[in-house]
């Protein structure tokens, strides 16, 4: 909700701050008009895409394709830290949106001396 709040307040200056006064030549307005758009579609875009950071978004993929490749080999077959990192759902994390995110990271750390392959 805040940042939906930051973002229109963003697009308010935007709009502000590029706005032409009267008897600026057509072109000079359409520039104007078009820079404006595409700032404000690009910090919508931003908030957009910072809010929908949950299971199925584009950070959360990235991210468990990074634990997957870093902790691959590191822990033995079937142990806890190997289940929060490859499993769907283990020790209150399920998926991997922010706060699952924040559950693997700490279960693998009260882990990782137990489990680490030697």
């Amino acid at each position: 909700m805040v940042l939906a709040a930051v973002a229109a307040a963003a697009a308010i200056i935007v709009t502000v701050t590029l706005t032409v006064p009267d008897g600026t030549p057509a072109a000079t307005k359409e520039t104007i008009g078009a820079v404006a758009t595409a700032i404000t579609s690009f910090l919508s875009a931003g908030f957009v895409e910072r809010a929908g950071d949950e299971d199925e978004s584009r950070v959360s993929d990235r991210i468990r394709g990074h634990f997957y490749e870093t902790y691959k080999t590191s822990f033995t077959d079937g142990s806890a830290a190997e289940l929060y990192v490859f499993s769907g759902s283990y020790g209150g994390a399920t998926g991997w949106g922010r706060a699952a995110r924040r559950i693997r990271a700490q279960g693998i750390e009260g882990k990782w001396a137990s489990d680490k392959v030697a």
